[in-house]
């Protein structure tokens, strides 16, 4: 049965919102990637010593807003990419190439942050001092080559989702 008219523009509303909330809050993550891409992680990366890159990380800020900022903000952040994927998989507009690439690319950076990225981390500040140097000169090395690879993939994956939001037009391409 078709939704009634003031219906559907209440559930068309609801869906714009899920995409404007994606947008603002992986813009957030974007941004604050950045500054830490371009600030943060050159204060602790360069010549990473296993007895002293723990400390390195704590005063570099990196270790506090591992525990203050990004567990708020990436798990929001992956569950608005789910819920947008699934309201992007129903649209049949012109919208939906770019608001299921966004949507799935998201999705698919928080699977390596949270399978990779934080578990690395997580051994850099907690048991640096169990690498060689060599060990944790090349694992450092790659997480920042890997990170800066993921900030490079959220660029896009937030294009896509403003580029969605502005073809998201009338009451064309819902099925709801």
């Amino acid at each position: 049965m078709p939704m009634e008219p003031v219906e559907l523009a209440v559930a068309v509303g609801w869906v714009r919102l899920a995409l404007w909330a994606l947008i603002l809050w992986s813009g957030v993550q974007l941004g604050a990637g950045l500054y830490e891409h371009r600030v943060v992680i050159p204060l602790w990366s360069v010549s990473p010593a296993p007895d002293t890159l723990g400390h390195r990380l704590a005063d570099s800020g990196h270790t506090g807003s591992s525990m203050r900022f990004w567990p708020f903000v990436s798990p929001v952040v992956f569950l608005l990419a789910v819920l947008n994927a699934v309201l992007a998989w129903r649209h049949t507009g012109p919208a939906q190439p770019w608001w299921l690439f966004s949507s799935v690319l998201f999705i698919v950076e928080s699977i390596a942050t949270y399978a990779y990225f934080v578990p690395t981390m997580l051994s850099f500040m907690h048991r640096a001092d169990t690498y060689t140097t060599e060990q944790l000169t090349r694992a450092v090395s790659r997480w920042c080559s890997l990170s800066t690879l993921r900030l490079w993939a959220a660029i896009p994956a937030w294009l896509a989702a403003v580029k969605a939001v502005t073809l998201l037009g009338g009451r064309d391409g819902w099925r709801l």
